[in-house]
């Protein structure tokens, strides 16, 4: 996915490559509230599984809000600036 970001950056959820879900992506628009639900609702994924102290900074910085008071859930892989990328275009 190519976030939009300008410098050419490509990876998964949080700018994180080894980030995966379980989840897939909705295929058609039936979908997208069970997704976004399911997305809320799914424990964080771990990051930096070979840095210790990244891992725990990254888990803290994650702590601060909630998954599951996401008020921004990409839909589709996609520019950033898309608001096609977004649920209900945000």
């Amino acid at each position: 996915t190519d976030h939009g970001d300008g410098d050419g950056h490509t990876g998964g959820a949080h700018d994180h490559e080894d980030d995966t879900s379980p989840i897939p992506l909705p295929t058609h628009p039936g979908e997208v509230e069970a997704y976004v639900a399911a997305v809320k609702a799914e424990a964080d994924h771990g990051a930096h599984m070979d840095d210790a102290q990244k891992a725990t900074e990254h888990g803290q910085l994650l702590d601060l809000v909630p998954r599951s008071e996401a008020t921004h859930i990409a839909i589709s892989n996609g520019d950033w600036f898309d608001p096609g990328t977004w649920y209900k275009g945000e």
